[in-house]
C-alpha cells in the first residue's frame, strides 16, 4: 500500500532546505566579516544539504527503492556530524576569547565526527522498518554516543549565553540582536534533534519535531534580516542628510 503521507515529510525537510539556505546565503553576503555570524551562516549551509538529502531519502522509500533510502541515509549521517562541528565553532566563540580553547574544541568535534561517521561505515546501520511518515533507520551505540557529547555541549553553551545576555549587563552589548537568536535557534534545533536522534517519536509526532527544525530555520532567518535592516538604518542615519 502506497504511504502518501511520507510526503509532507519530504515537503517539510525540503522547506527546512530553503529557508536555511536563504538564511546561509545572507549571513555570507551581509554578516561574512563576523567569523561567529560565519560559523552560523556555514552550519545553516550544511544543515540546508542535509535536510535536501534527508527528503531525496524518503522520497525514494516513497518510490519503492530500498538502497537508494539506505545509501541517501549514510549520506544524510556524514553531513549531519559535518553540520555539528560549525555549531560547536559558533557556540565556541560566543563563549570564550581563548583562540587554544577554541582550537580544542573544534578538534575535539571533528574528531568526534570522524569516529561517528567511521563507526557507522564499520558497523552498519539496522532497519527499523517504516510508518506512514517516513522510514527507519538506526545507528550503532558506538556510532551515536561517539558524537553525542558535542550535542549537549552545543546546548548548554547557547543556554550559557542566553543566560549572560539577560544577566550580564556587560555582555548583553556584544550579545544583543541577531546573536541572542542565534543561541536561542542552536537550543531549540539541537534539543530536538536529541528525540529525532534516538528515534523517540516515529508516529506522527516525527512531523513535529520537522515543525520544530523549520521554525528554527525561520527565526534564524528572521532574526538576521531584521538586524541587517537594523544595521542599515543605524548606518544610515549617521551619516546624515548632505
Amino acid at each position: 500500500m502506497i504511504q502518501y503521507a511520507i510526503l509532507y515529510n519530504v515537503f517539510c525537510c525540503w522547506m527546512v532546505t530553503v529557508v536555511a539556505l536563504s538564511t546561509a546565503r545572507h549571513i555570507f553576503v551581509y554578516r561574512s566579516h563576523d567569523p561567529v555570524d560565519r560559523a552560523f551562516a556555514q552550519f545553516w549551509f550544511l544543515a540546508a544539504l542535509m535536510w535536501a538529502v534527508s527528503g531525496t531519502r524518503l522520497l525514494w522509500h516513497f518510490l519503492e527503492m530500498p538502497s537508494l533510502d539506505r545509501l541517501f541515509f549514510y549520506i544524510v549521517q556524514a553531513i549531519l556530524v559535518m553540520h555539528i562541528v560549525p555549531a560547536t565553532l559558533h557556540v565556541l566563540l560566543k563563549l570564550t576569547d581563548s583562540a587554544l580553547i577554541v582550537f580544542f574544541g573544534m578538534v575535539t568535534a571533528m574528531a568526534l565526527g570522524a569516529l561517528s561517521f567511521y563507526f557507522t561505515i564499520v558497523d552498519g546501520v539496522t532497519y527499523m522498518g517504516a510508518t506512514v511518515w517516513a522510514s527507519e533507520y538506526e545507528l550503532s551505540t558506538r556510532a551515536f554516543y561517539s558524537m553525542f557529547p558535542v550535542v549537549p555541549f552545543c546546548i548548554l553553551g547557547s543556554v550559557v549565553d542566553l543566560a549572560q545576555t539577560f544577566f550580564d549587563p556587560s555582555s548583553a552589548a556584544r550579545r544583543r540582536g541577531a546573536w541572542s537568536w542565534a543561541s536561542l535557534v542552536i537550543l531549540m534545533y539541537f534539543a530536538v534533534g536529541v528525540t529525532d536522534a534516538a528515534g523517540l517519536w516515529n508516529d506522527w509526532r516525527l512531523l513535529a519535531t520537522r515543525a520544530v527544525y523549520l521554525i528554527a530555520a525561520v527565526v534564524a532567518y528572521a532574526a538576521y534580516t531584521w538586524s541587517m535592516r537594523d544595521d542599515e538604518l543605524a548606518a544610515l542615519m549617521g551619516t546624515g542628510i548632505q
